[in-house]
């Protein structure tokens, strides 16, 4: 090639090679991709439909990518519009979705009014409170009764009670179910007249079929709710059971102390029992309590026992939770004519924790002091025990799993004992008030070394001793309110020791069978 005609293509070649340069530098997706071109109505249903199966298909990257197509206009569609802040929640990107709802409000809020309720639902969905109050007070505009409603079921939900009652009165009067809500929110600020006045006119309002039941339940929520947040309650209880085999000694559940009689007898027993609230704040309160128990045979009065006792506690609670700490002082007597027996100290920390809607947790420790006025050695007790209870869909239809355990040291180094508990026990309605409940438990006693006449030994010998106890109960409760109830129970105990006596006789063996009946008064 000569040099005129080098000379001419020079330029071209030149800018060839900046041209490819500059093509090189561009940003990704820049210059392969041509201008989009707002969709048509037919493709934007084919879109959408393909974005849902793959949503279906957990495919969101692929789905977001498809239903990206969509938006490329002035005014997308609102099912493109959910559909994508759907698919950035299901990623893991509600934050993301928070601005897009954001930036979609503020090109048209007119046009795109109805994301107003959405992106409020969408911040509730992230725990954003107070960004969902706030985006449902900007929605007064749009719809003021709903955002209204709205707030008030918020504060609702977050225990705002008082916040809940101004954001109702606002709506206009009438409505059964606005009735209803301020009923709610009434009640809970224990301001139980004005809940029931509340419920009246939403009944005297033609409610729904629904909504009459569900202020029929209400009602009675808010009696039971004044009754137990009275600052006194009063429980009475009157009973009375056949024993088949009454204990010497009716104050301890250790085996090795109890020595039945192989005798039955009648018994009829009364309990009181006081509690009142001291003061009380927020989320905890403190109370005290008075006590008194008596329980008498019909001819074997030497098993005779009562008792007085006086409490102070204090309780804390959370949504979801529940700790309550009692010190307890009694003090017992025993036999027909009611010597005194011992003084008893005690400490019971229970904590409840509702874990799901269904499964709840019960925890209950015992720190415990027993001071003996008779020739007996003193005991510490100290246990723990766990209940699992699963409720499914009412208080008395559950199953419950409980087990624990318990230690007596006792000061003589000889009366002490371990104690492993394991129950399982289950409930049901089974008409109206009344339900059924039912259970077994095992429990295994470890006791410290003792003297034992054992296996025709003429002198005691010590001995390794353990027990194997057996429990179970029946139980039916009739409850027709929450302030009084009966209850008809039957329990049996078999224990087994490894003590053996002379010629067969096994003096740690031992059935029991105990029928009862009992009313119990709220006052």
């Amino acid at each position: 090639m000569d040099s005129s005609v080098r000379q001419m293509y020079r330029p071209m070649l030149w800018a060839g090679l900046l041209t490819m340069l500059w093509l090189l530098a561009m940003p990704a997706g820049t210059m392969a991709t041509p201008t989009a071109k707002p969709c048509t109505k037919q493709s934007l249903n084919e879109y959408i439909t393909e974005a849902r199966f793959l949503v279906l298909d957990e495919q969101y990257h692929a789905a977001l990518e498809v239903i990206q197509h969509c938006l490329i206009t002035s005014r997308p569609a609102p099912e493109a519009i959910y559909l994508k802040g759907a698919i950035l929640e299901n990623m893991g990107r509600r934050n993301e979705a928070v601005d897009f709802y954001r930036k979609i409000l503020a090109k048209d809020p007119v046009a795109y009014g109805f994301l107003h309720f959405d992106l409020a639902y969408l911040y509730i969905r992230a725990k954003q409170y107070d960004g969902a109050l706030e985006q449902f007070r900007r929605s007064e505009t749009v719809d003021f009764q709903r955002a209204v409603r709205e707030q008030a079921l918020l504060h609702l939900r977050l225990h705002d009670y008082a916040q809940a009652e101004d954001q109702l009165r606002r709506l206009p009067q009438g409505d059964p179910n606005v009735y209803y809500l301020l009923a709610q929110s009434l009640m809970y600020q224990h301001k139980y007249a004005q809940s029931q006045k509340m419920i009246k006119a939403a009944q005297a309002a033609q409610p729904s079929p629904l909504l009459t039941r569900d202020l029929n339940s209400l009602s009675r929520q808010s009696d039971a709710a004044e009754l137990a947040n009275r600052r006194w309650r009063l429980w009475l209880t009157l009973g009375a059971e056949y024993n088949d085999n009454v204990f010497l000694d009716p104050l301890t559940d250790n085996p090795a102390l109890v020595v039945p009689r192989e005798e039955g007898d009648f018994a009829w027993l009364a309990r009181a029992n006081f509690h009142y609230r001291l003061t009380e704040g927020k989320n905890w309160a403190l109370y005290g309590a008075a006590g008194f128990f008596n329980k008498s045979y019909f001819q074997l009065g030497e098993s005779d026992y009562a008792n007085f006792s006086g409490s102070l506690y204090g309780q804390i609670n959370g949504e979801k939770w529940l700790v309550r700490v009692p010190y307890e002082y009694a003090y017992y007597f025993y036999g027909a004519s009611h010597r005194s027996r011992l003084q008893q100290h005690s400490l019971y920390p229970t904590l409840k924790w509702d874990m799901t809607e269904r499964i709840t947790t019960y925890v209950y420790g015992q720190v415990q002091r027993r001071l003996y006025f008779t020739n007996e050695s003193d005991i510490w007790r100290l246990g723990l025990r766990l209940e699992h209870l699963y409720y499914f869909g009412t208080q008395t239809k559950f199953i419950k799993l409980g087990y624990g355990v318990y230690q007596d040291d006792a000061d003589d180094v000889s009366s002490g004992y371990t104690n492993y508990e394991v129950g399982l026990a289950a409930g049901r309605p089974i008409w109206g008030p009344l339900s059924g409940e039912v259970g077994i438990i095992y429990a295994y006693y470890e006791h410290e070394q003792r003297l034992e006449v054992s296996n025709g030994s003429p002198t005691p010998v010590p001995w390794d001793r353990d027990d194997d106890q057996f429990r179970a109960y029946a139980t039916l409760r009739f409850r027709p309110n929450d302030r009084w109830e009966i209850l008809a129970t039957y329990y049996f105990t078999n224990n087994d020791s490894n003590v053996s006596g002379d010629d067969g006789f096994d003096p740690y063996n031992y059935r029991q069978n105990i029928i009862s009946l009992m009313v119990v008064i709220g006052l």
